[in-house]
């Protein structure tokens, strides 16, 4: 395999990866930013925020009033979302075409973060479940 092709595949995967670890300390912080303009309020006392659809085996279960009822707790759950996120990672970067600029690869990639938050809002409520946090502590 030509180096420049190795090289696009490990940024192509790393982007993901990080992407997935970073979507919801990125989503806290902007409602921690954006707490003076009354946006970010409503983003940290949401009970179902989109970014939780990331993670169905973390935060999949359902709401009992405004205590929620995790379906997938404990490591087990912690475990399947690590092996989702390194096979789609690892997709993602097989996919990679040697001629993506750095800029395409980061569009590319967040195409499939979207992607896979629409696809975990999708199983979970095939599941009877919905993505589901503590009233902003998570």
């Amino acid at each position: 395999m030509e180096v420049a092709a190795y090289k696009q595949q490990r940024f192509a995967a790393l982007s993901v990866g990080l992407m997935a670890l970073l979507a919801v300390p990125v989503y806290v912080l902007i409602g921690f930013v954006t707490i003076p303009v009354g946006i970010g309020l409503l983003m940290l006392v949401n009970d179902g925020p989109w970014v939780l659809n990331l993670y169905p085996f973390i935060f999949g279960g359902t709401l009992m009033g405004r205590t929620p009822s995790y379906a997938f707790n404990g490591p087990l759950g912690i475990l399947v979302t690590v092996l989702q996120w390194a096979l789609i990672a690892w997709l993602f970067g097989r996919c990679a075409r040697p001629g993506w600029t750095r800029g395409v690869t980061l569009r590319n990639a967040a195409l499939v973060i979207v992607a896979a938050a629409i696809a975990g809002a999708i199983l979970l409520r095939m599941l009877g479940l919905q993505a589901v946090w503590e009233g902003g502590r998570m």
